[in-house]
């Protein structure tokens, strides 16, 4: 929340991006704890590589990651550089005792423009509702 609040306070173009990882229950009921905590240190590496230098990624909860892009172009070239990231078809390899399995994973993704938001706390409120209507039950 602080993060929001800076980037709301700081006046640059900021979109803030919620990113959702579609049916993680799943694997988390299906390969346990440990395996889900390695799926989610994968996808913040692979969404952490895409970035640019001034950008921020944070964990949301649960399985739901805040990304703070600062961006000098339309908002428009912004979402069309996160569908560029190929987020909807990851595939993580995971090894659990003598087993590799792999694991295909989608992203869904949403992105707010954080200079049209009141508040960090109404921006939190639709990231949180996001979550919420992806799956996520507050995470």
């Amino acid at each position: 929340m602080r993060a929001l609040g800076a980037a709301l306070s700081s006046r640059e173009p900021v979109v803030a991006v919620a990113l959702f990882i579609d049916r993680f229950s799943v694997i988390n009921s299906r390969y346990g704890a440990e395996t889900s905590d390695d799926v989610l240190l994968m996808i913040s590496q692979s969404i952490a590589q895409r970035l640019k230098p001034n950008d921020e990624l944070f964990r949301w909860n649960g399985c739901s990651f805040l990304v703070l892009l600062k961006r000098e172009v339309e908002l428009e070239a912004t979402r069309a550089e996160i569908a560029r990231w190929n987020l909807q078809r990851l595939e993580f390899t995971v090894v659990m005792g003598e087993r590799t399995i792999l694991l295909p994973v989608s992203i869904s993704w949403i992105t707010l423009p954080v200079w049209q938001s009141l508040d960090a706390e109404s921006l939190a409120g639709r990231i949180d509702a996001f979550v919420l209507k992806s799956g996520g039950a507050g995470g």
